[in-house]
């Protein structure tokens, strides 16, 4: 049965997104193996310190948000079926499933982000309706601070209805935006003056959508000198500028070759890596191939003068991440234990190094996808999975590997089960070799 919530009560937020209460019940049932207390996390999983109250149309006014993690971007309802396969045109089908869950790529990511103890705040904008009121309070419910979070007067709240294929593992969205954050509400916000930064921030996110406003607090970040990771989905108004700006980025598979209008995957990265002048790290996720990442260092590498040259690095250090893969099939201990209790074990890296034409100096990273005991369910907001899991690695200065190891791990957790949120992991649920690597590093 799904519970439409008319009002962000409690009890409907848990019935709508299956994530808060019943996260931990089926943890403690399920006993899962590496379940730990959350001692030693480097953030520690806080309750919101804001009452669940109705979305009233509240005023953009400044506010110093005392978060890790600021994101700003979308937040939305999702509304997913799970099929058995994917309906012919004028077909009635029944669904296996049914789940209504809040959505956005920016509230995805920090729900991963707080899920794994860091304190994160959002600023976006949803309507002035029930749907509003529904991604409020399932935010909340996530210990994210919301005090940002604006209501339209006027248009609706983003919704995307979802139509997940069991037998092709596909996933169709059909999405129904809402209405972008304007300047003016940035300015009321003090956004370009850095306003809602505070001494502990330590990232600011962004993730394409809202461009006026998001411009505005990438200015304010670079007054404050906090560091900025920018994803690239796909071409937006106004993405460029924030890319010219971003420390860190990162993308999916196909925003590559879309961007840049190179074909191959070695000439797209070449040229972004040429363009980005301002990055630090250049991250893009290859789905189930795993990932390829760059960090901008000192020191020579081999010499990449094109982007075949870099093809060629890429598939000698997928060769070796292979090789080593098969030496330690089987002997490694699980990294994750998922919600319905399948075990997600690590895939491996390959690195190397690269020097562009003009001497600067990369490492490159490969990492395969992480491996799962069970069928994947669902590979909504895997990537926002993956992109929680680096705002956290990032905020406490894990290295890029530990960054990938954790990343793939969080994102395989995520595709056991429907929706975007309900099967992201707690840090709990992680091997404590990785919840150290984030306890280490925060206190270094």
């Amino acid at each position: 049965m799904v519970v439409h919530a008319v009002g962000p009560r409690p009890d409907h937020v848990a019935a709508m997104s299956g994530i808060a209460s019943s996260s931990a019940a089926a943890d403690r049932q399920r006993g899962a193996k590496h379940l730990q207390p959350d001692n030693r996390c480097a953030y520690r999983h806080r309750p919101s310190r804001y009452p669940i109250v109705g979305s009233a149309m509240k005023e953009p006014r400044p506010a110093q948000l005392d978060c890790a993690v600021l994101g700003l971007g979308s937040c939305g309802l999702d509304t997913l079926a799970l099929v058995d396969s994917f309906p012919a045109p004028d077909e009635k089908i029944r669904a296996r499933r049914l789940l209504i869950q809040g959505g956005g790529n920016c509230a995805n990511a920090l729900t991963a982000a707080a899920r794994l103890g860091a304190p994160v705040a959002i600023i976006s904008k949803a309507g002035s309706d029930a749907a509003g009121s529904s991604i409020e309070a399932e935010l909340q419910g996530e210990g994210i601070d919301t005090q940002c979070l604006l209501f339209s007067k006027t248009g609706p709240s983003p919704t995307t209805y979802i139509i997940v294929d069991a037998a092709g593992g596909t996933r169709t969205c059909i999405h129904s935006p809402g209405e972008d954050m304007t300047a003016v509400e940035g300015e009321a916000l003090g956004l370009e003056r850095g306003v809602v930064l505070s001494s502990a921030t330590k990232l600011v996110f962004l993730d394409g959508r809202h461009p006026e406003a998001a411009v505005q607090l990438l200015g304010g970040a670079h007054a404050r000198g906090i560091p900025v990771l920018v994803e690239a989905e796909k071409p937006r108004p106004g993405l460029d500028v924030l890319l010219q700006g971003a420390q860190y980025v990162y993308t999916n598979a196909t925003f590559p070759k879309t961007w840049t209008q190179e074909l191959s995957l070695g000439s797209a990265l070449l040229c972004m890596l040429g363009r980005l002048t301002s990055a630090r790290w250049l991250v893009t996720t290859l789905g189930p191939s795993g990932l390829v990442a760059f960090q901008r260092q000192e020191g020579s590498g081999e010499p990449i003068g094109s982007g075949a040259d870099l093809d060629r690095l890429m598939q000698k250090l997928w060769g070796e991440a292979d090789a080593r893969r098969k030496g330690i099939e089987g002997s490694e201990e699980a990294a994750c234990t998922a919600l319905n209790g399948s075990l997600v074990r690590v895939g491996a890296c390959a690195s190397g190094h690269l020097q562009l034409q003009d001497g600067t100096g990369f490492g490159v990273l490969v990492h395969q996808a992480a491996s799962l005991e069970t069928e994947v369910v669902d590979t909504t907001g895997a990537g926002d999975a993956f992109l929680g899991s680096l705002l956290v690695s990032v905020s406490v200065g894990a290295s890029l590997e530990a960054a990938a190891k954790l990343g793939t791990v969080v994102a395989a957790a995520k595709c056991t089960e429907l929706g975007a949120r309900t099967g992201m992991p707690h840090l709990a649920q992680l091997h404590p070799s990785l919840q150290g690597v984030l306890e280490s590093r925060r206190a270094a």
